[in-house]
């Protein structure tokens, strides 16, 4: 049997072994909850552009996004999701994206080509 910390997310290892045999590990709890919302993101020739920083969109549907300098000069397609992150800060209204769940590509149900944008060079 194992006990789990209430409201935490927690890893568990389990070892098996030959036959029914396995020893399950200890397991270990760690900060951060699964959050669900609608994002937009960019992507280009070579895929989704992983933006420097992103906020969650507020009450009027306001939100902010960094991209990195090598998008300059560049064409990019905008595209919108609403995806479940994991983020071990709270999520909030206005508040910082968690990009270390940031899609490496995209399903084909995403929303692509909302807006097509050149970015200025400087």
């Amino acid at each position: 049997m194992a006990n789990f910390a209430r409201l935490q997310n927690a890893t568990l290892n389990i070892q098996i072994g030959p036959g029914t045999k396995y020893v399950l590990e200890k397991p270990s709890s760690y900060p951060g909850a699964v959050y669900e919302g609608l994002v937009v993101g960019a992507s280009g020739e070579g895929g989704v552009i992983k933006p420097v920083s992103e906020t969650w969109p507020d009450a009027q549907g306001t939100f902010s996004m960094v991209l990195p300098r090598s998008v300059r000069g560049k064409t990019i397609r905008l595209w919108e999701n609403q995806r479940q992150f994991y983020a071990r800060a709270a999520a909030r209204p206005g508040g910082p994206v968690d990009l270390g769940s940031w899609p490496k590509q995209l399903a084909p149900a995403v929303s692509t080509g909302v807006a097509t944008l050149v970015v200025a060079r400087s």
